[in-house]
């Protein structure tokens, strides 16, 4: 089954996040892994990418704290659970890498969907 991004616009994000159970943070993690790593592929106009990456923001970061929790002075290797989980870099590596497409579009002069 191929994923597909759920939102579309920041607001359709702020909706998509509401129903995300950010309490447990391996889920949590995955999804907005997933989710930000389809935003990469889409055509969403520069200033709703903005608006998606800045409300993903705060979400993301608490994830990423909690996670971090987990790896801290963790003896190596890491137990199953946690080494088969994504690297808790990934999503801000995502994030990061997806404000950089904006910056891109947004330096042509894309002119996307509004």
């Amino acid at each position: 089954m191929t994923a597909q991004l759920q939102f579309h616009d920041g607001a359709s994000c702020k909706l998509w996040m509401a129903a995300l159970p950010l309490t447990n943070v391996q889920s949590a993690q995955l999804a907005l892994a997933e989710q930000i790593a389809l935003i990469r592929q889409t055509d969403i106009a520069p200033l709703e990418l903005l608006r998606v990456l800045e409300a993903l923001h705060d979400p993301v970061a608490y994830v990423q704290q909690e996670l971090s929790r987990k790896y801290t002075a963790k003896p190596l290797p890491l137990e199953s659970a946690l080494s088969g989980s994504p690297a808790v870099s990934m999503v801000d590596h995502r994030v990061t890498a997806a404000y950089h497409v904006d910056h891109i579009t947004s330096q042509r002069g894309w002119k996307g969907r509004a």
